[in-house]
């Protein structure tokens, strides 16, 4: 009976353990509706992500993560959005804000500099 709750036991921790999250969507522009390529995904406080494809789609497998966690999306012309992951084999479509940026005015004046002769002709 003891070897039989040991296995028991034993199997019960290593799927607690290895437990997988696969989370997958798709990432589009909130105006237009069109799908945000190259947009990154990437777990809040971990080396782990991925990369939307061109048609802003995009699938991201975690291991050993205990739930609830967070995921990020960004783009470069976009403004960043963070969601909470409650459970597993979530599928997240989301849209993203343009991000609006305000650039300063560049002035150019061309002067004439003066020639500087040597004395020969």
């Amino acid at each position: 009976m003891k070897l039989f709750l040991l296995f028991i036991f034993i199997s019960l921790s290593s799927q607690i353990f290895a437990q997988e999250t696969k989370i997958s969507g798709m990432i589009t522009d909130a105006e237009t509706g069109l799908p945000v390529a190259g947009a990154s995904i990437h777990v809040k406080g971990k080396l782990i992500g991925t990369v939307t494809d061109d048609n802003g789609n995009y699938s991201l497998t975690v291991n050993k993560l205990k739930l609830p966690f967070s995921i990020l999306i960004s783009s470069v012309s976009h403004q960043a959005k963070e969601i909470e992951i409650n459970r597993n084999n979530e599928t997240i479509t989301t849209s993203l804000e343009k991000k609006m940026a305000l650039l300063n005015e560049v002035l150019q004046q061309l002067r004439e500099h003066p020639k500087v002769y040597s004395g020969r002709p």
